[in-house]
């Protein structure tokens, strides 16, 4: 038997959405970093599939996110980011600024096509 091959963009959206389905997380903006972490720990062999990285996350949810129109956005996933101190960096006097991407994903729910 033949399987298809997937790819590492989609195993981590099928990943990511499995865990942005919880109530809990949906209607709040969540950093790239907090949503690699939840997914890493409910997934952590999805890192066998390649280098599973904040790059990583935000390259595949952002192109699934849409435009800040609840009409137009059909997925209700939205982008936002920032150049700022990483909210994970515990050094209080590191100056090291990064891009931080934010995701919100609504209460219209997932979907998965």
């Amino acid at each position: 038997m033949m399987m298809a091959k997937i790819s590492k963009m989609a195993l981590l959206l099928l990943a990511w959405l499995t865990i942005a389905a919880n109530p809990l997380f949906r209607d709040r903006w969540i950093c790239d970093k907090t949503w690699l972490r939840l997914t890493t720990a409910r997934y952590p062999n999805l890192e066998n599939v390649g280098v599973i990285d904040v790059m990583a996350l935000a390259k595949t949810l952002g192109a699934r996110a849409g435009p800040f129109d609840a009409t137009a956005n059909v997925h209700g996933l939205y982008h936002k980011k920032f150049k700022h101190k990483c909210p994970y960096d515990t050094d209080e006097d590191s100056t090291k600024r990064r891009t931080v991407n934010y995701f919100y994903q609504d209460s219209k729910g997932i979907s998965i096509e």
